[in-house]
């Protein structure tokens, strides 16, 4: 079975029979309705789909395509209490579906068979949903919120999440910190996933890491002497190093230590950015985090011969992609904004949304992930003119599939990364490295 059979599959699954057993557990469905479980599912995540800031009107309308007249009083009606729970239900059946596409044909990102990007976003919530979710209290001024993790697999596009937890919870509390790596795969995240524990299980499972220190980070060089991370780079005398290091004051775990002298204008950047940061709790910045600042550090755990400094560096750039699909659900998907005021239509619409991007994700992992220069924004621009033709022929597998086809042929007619010449962007010099 090809790639692109299973999302018209997976589709049909999550948003027919998962949203009907959804609405029949959760008591969203009582008695016989016009507007089934199924339908309402259908209704409002197509609906947001089509435009994300549709009102009740816009969302009746797409109701009726699907073959159910209902007023908006009616729909409105229809976002009980019991609603969020049975969208929750049809969110988690999203996540559980398993789709990918070919490896990315990149020579760099080939060498593992899986280059996974890590990361959690905030979404904030009304202040009456704090029952349902827990946000940061008087912190931030958020009673509710909760916390998107995901992990991307950059090669093949398979999202795993997103997973919902309470705002108030760190990363590391997280559904994806016990699930286990694949060997020979690399864990790429930013720098609140550091945890020496964590980074030694990985490596114990046959798994890489790379990821960027922490300032405060104490080292021992080969020879036992213990250092300060700001120390260790200020005695070295190339602005490129590269050398095997112990980091830890106890259990020591040895790795490899990355690092590159910035450009006199990131080190400025950086260095206001820590003078802020400091300023905003009333303190001033540690002179060691002023010393790292002048540096781009990374540990890493592959061998010299798999990964020279350049290329981690490169790979090290392809983190932000995660970053880029998070901004893709929020300024694209609009998941953390809406136009009610009513708390459970204002769950419902966030886990609606979500199971739109989730769905969204599909159509761009079988369209257009094999292609390195492929553009995100500009291919999901794409999906959204192709909503309603998803929308009717949801019921026909085949039909479906040819749906997906067109949007498949639309975007690789244009949907590409521009070139730069002065910055190149990350797929350019992925391209680069490949063909070098």
């Amino acid at each position: 079975m090809s790639k692109l059979a299973h999302v018209p599959e997976a589709m049909q699954k999550v948003l027919k029979q998962e949203a009907n057993y959804a609405g029949s557990i959760s008591g969203f469905v009582e008695r016989q309705s016009k507007l089934t479980a199924e339908l309402f599912v259908q209704t409002i995540v197509f609906g947001w789909m089509n435009n994300p800031a549709a009102s009740l009107e816009e969302l009746t309308s797409m109701a009726a395509l699907l073959g159910v007249e209902i007023t908006a009083q009616g729909l409105d009606a229809r976002f009980n209490e019991e609603a969020p729970f049975c969208l929750k239900r049809v969110l988690d059946a999203s996540v559980s579906q398993v789709i990918s596409s070919s490896p990315v044909a990149l020579e760099l990102l080939n060498r593992f068979c899986g280059v996974y990007l890590e990361d959690a976003g905030t979404v904030g919530l009304p202040d009456d949903l704090a029952q349902a979710w827990i946000g940061c209290g008087s912190q931030k001024g958020q009673k509710s919120s909760v916390k998107l993790e995901v992990r991307l697999d950059f090669c093949s596009g398979h999202l795993g999440g997103p997973y919902l937890m309470d705002g108030y919870k760190h990363e590391a509390r997280a559904a994806l910190s016990k699930l286990q790596l694949p060997a020979n795969s690399l864990w790429l995240v930013d720098l609140g996933y550091f945890g020496l524990e964590r980074m030694e299980k990985i490596s114990s499972q046959g798994a890489y890491f790379l990821i960027k220190t922490r300032s405060r980070l104490a080292i021992v060089d080969m020879d036992g002497k213990q250092w300060e991370l700001g120390a260790f780079l200020r005695s070295q005398k190339s602005d490129r190093i590269d050398v095997r290091v112990k980091l830890g004051v106890r259990k020591k775990f040895a790795c490899r230590l990355i690092a590159m002298r910035a450009p006199k204008e990131a080190v400025a950047k950086r260095r206001a950015r820590l003078r802020e940061d400091a300023r905003c709790r009333c303190t001033k910045p540690t002179k060691q985090a002023l010393a790292v600042a002048e540096w781009t550090v990374y540990v890493t755990n592959v061998r010299e011969e798999k990964l020279t400094v350049e290329e981690a560096l490169i790979l090290a750039r392809t983190r932000w992609q995660i970053e880029l699909l998070f901004k893709l659900w929020k300024s694209h998907g609009q998941i953390d904004n809406s136009r009610s005021k009513k708390s459970n239509r204002r769950l419902c619409e966030f886990y609606a949304k979500l199971i739109g991007m989730v769905i969204e994700h599909w159509i761009l992992i079988v369209s257009c992930w094999s292609y390195p220069e492929r553009s995100l924004m500009k291919a999901a621009k794409v999906v959204q003119k192709h909503v309603l033709f998803l929308a009717v022929a949801l019921n026909c597998v085949s039909r479906l599939s040819v749906a997906i086809d067109e949007i498949k042929r639309c975007i690789a007619a244009g949907c590409k990364v521009n070139k730069r010449r002065k910055n190149p962007s990350n797929v350019q010099l992925l391209l680069a490295k490949s063909l070098a």
